[in-house]
């Protein structure tokens, strides 16, 4: 029963390869670049180097983006597909996804309703994802852990898949590179925003921040 299972798998493996080799070569000149693995295969993962094919199928390499995996590239090409034409901005293809917080307004109220649970397969492929680049040092791990003190674990892997949902949808539908950012230049652009609110807050009340006289 094992051997019969691993045949299967391996049968499935080789029908994915199959139909990779269909899609045309939307990558052009562009050179691939390969990103090292910090960890060893998984158990789930394809039996062939996929990372080659899906480069040229989709023309961007997904798995350039910390968390996402080959496993997670191959679902969002099943299920999307390389044309994001249909949604007009990152915010339609993320709220599609149900990665956005659900408001309910009312006599220009608002009320924030619970979260959603989105079924859609690539919804859970990045819920999945922001779950482990959580645990990673990098800085969508150091977002993933801001947004889960303030709000909580479930709501830092929504708002983590939701940035994740964006960077793919860039990246499909203009076909740029992903720049990796350095761990001091987020917490340099974190900083900077912190300081930016409290110079408003300290202005709403009348104030004006001083720094400290350096020693």
């Amino acid at each position: 029963m094992y051997q019969f299972h691993h045949r299967q798998i391996t049968e499935c493996d080789q029908q994915i390869e199959a139909e990779l080799a269909n899609f045309p070569n939307r990558a052009g000149a562009k050179t691939h670049t390969v990103k090292p693995r910090k960890r060893g295969r998984k158990s789930n993962d394809v039996r062939f180097d996929a990372t080659g094919p899906l480069f040229q199928a989709l023309g961007v390499d997904l798995t350039l983006i910390d968390g996402i995996d080959v496993a997670t590239a191959l679902v969002i090409l099943g299920e999307i597909g390389v044309d994001v034409s249909r949604f007009p901005t990152e915010k339609h293809f993320a709220s599609w996804l149900r990665l956005c917080p659900p408001q309910d307004e009312s006599n220009k109220t608002k009320k924030r309703r619970g979260h959603r649970k989105g079924t859609h397969r690539v919804t859970i492929a990045l819920r999945m994802c922001a779950q482990s680049v959580g645990r990673t040092m990098t800085p969508l791990g150091l977002f993933y852990r801001r947004i889960r003190s303030r709000i909580g674990g479930r709501g830092a892997v929504k708002a983590t898949a939701h940035k994740l949902a964006c960077l793919v949808y860039r990246m499909l539908k203009y076909g740029q590179e992903y720049v990796t950012q350095s761990m001091e230049e987020y917490e340099a652009k974190v900083k900077a925003n912190m300081l930016k609110a409290l110079k408003r807050k300290a202005a709403a009340l009348g104030f004006q921040l001083s720094p400290l006289p350096t020693q």
